[in-house]
């Protein structure tokens, strides 16, 4: 899981959570929200998992 933070032309700071799959460096999942929360973590985890299947090693 990594965070990002992203500043908006307007000014206004939001923050991008991925989750990487660390063999393939592809990203699984990615969400963007004004807040740096559990939810964004959560959210952002729980997509991964289920659109990827569980890694074999």
């Amino acid at each position: 899981m990594d965070i990002t933070y992203l500043k908006l032309s307007n000014g206004q700071w939001v923050y991008l959570a991925s989750t990487l799959d660390l063999r393939t460096h592809q990203i699984l999942a990615h969400q963007i929200s004004a807040t740096m929360d559990t939810k964004l973590v959560v959210t952002t985890l729980q997509r991964a998992l289920s659109t990827h299947k569980k890694p074999n090693y």
